[in-house]
């Protein structure tokens, strides 16, 4: 019987409780409960897991190692208890922090851009009234070049004078396009300009978001 009982752990377990450790655990719950005070040891095996943290972090005198239990004294799992709520607060602490600046991430990008829409839509209304400026200013030039054509080929004779004025008209007109085609050039390449000012603000701000990301990292 007394046999039975030895090969059994149970005259060991006897032996542990008269020694006074009142806490008992099973190996799988300890490391369940305790797992990220156990995260350096990467042995597979609990009681193996369990056996070496504690005796690297615990006195000899604190805990006993069963065959499916780990006994110990009240003031080692006291310790063990604190010791867990300060890894699993600062891990709290991270995920809130991670969190926050995932929110903060897309406010910010929802802002700008907002800002970039806006800044797009007042450069285009800007352009296009310079365009409007521009061509009524040119009918204007036209009005008048035209009406000075026209009295000038009323008030002259009819032959060489008249084609003269008709050849200046033409090299007006000529003149007239040319500029034209001028401003068309010089709007296409306006707008050439904002887009590519817009592409590098982007490349910017993308440089700027990887940058905090790989401190993020780094922290």
């Amino acid at each position: 019987m007394i046999n039975q009982l030895r090969y059994s752990g149970m005259m060991q377990t006897v032996v542990i409780r008269r020694s006074g450790y009142p806490v008992r655990r099973a190996y799988a719950d300890f490391c369940t409960r305790y797992q990220p005070l156990l995260a350096t040891i990467y042995t597979k095996v609990a009681k193996d897991k369990v056996s070496l943290y504690l005796t690297k972090n615990a006195s000899p005198k604190e805990w006993q190692a069963g065959k499916t239990k780990v006994f110990m004294k009240e003031t080692l799992e006291n310790v063990l208890e604190q010791q867990r709520v300060l890894i699993l607060g600062s891990a709290a602490i991270m995920i809130q922090k991670h969190w926050r600046g995932a929110i903060a991430r897309m406010h910010y990008r929802k802002r700008l851009a907002n800002i970039v829409k806006v800044q797009s839509l007042v450069r285009a209304h800007l352009y296009r009234k310079l365009f409007l400026q521009t061509k009524s200013a040119a009918l204007v030039v036209q009005k008048y070049v035209r009406g000075h054509i026209a009295r000038q080929v009323v008030a002259e004779m009819w032959g060489e004078k008249c084609a003269r004025l008709e050849a200046e008209l033409e090299a007006q007109r000529q003149a007239l396009e040319e500029r034209r085609a001028e401003m068309e050039r010089l709007r296409q390449e306006a707008q050439e300009q904002e887009a590519e000012q817009l592409r590098k603000e982007l490349e910017e701000e993308e440089i700027t978001r990887r940058k905090e990301e790989e401190e993020r990292k780094r922290i």
